[in-house]
């Protein structure tokens, strides 16, 4: 395998990083402060249990799907499926 910024490319913007959608977890972010307008600054965030939902391009937030166009939920099939994935052009 590899850094998957040099194994995945979006077909439909070029986009190389890859965002995992989870269900069932908890997500816990660390609050750093307030701004002036009200708004928090975020620290690091932990995500604990749950599973995959699916996967999507960060840049375009296309979801990746598998040659039956169901979404991928194992991050090893986007490298296996890479080929048909690619060739697709899904909403």
């Amino acid at each position: 395998m590899g850094n998957i910024t040099d194994l995945f490319t979006c077909s439909r913007c070029g986009g190389h990083w890859i965002e995992e959608i989870r269900q069932n977890c908890t997500s816990v972010t660390v609050v750093l402060g307030i701004r002036d307008d009200g708004s928090y600054i975020y620290g690091a965030t932990t995500t604990e249990g749950g599973k995959p939902r699916g996967y999507r391009c960060m840049s375009c937030r296309r979801e990746l799907r598998d040659n039956r166009a169901l979404l991928i939920t194992n991050l090893s099939e986007i490298l296996k499926q890479e080929k048909s994935i690619e060739s697709r052009h899904e909403t």
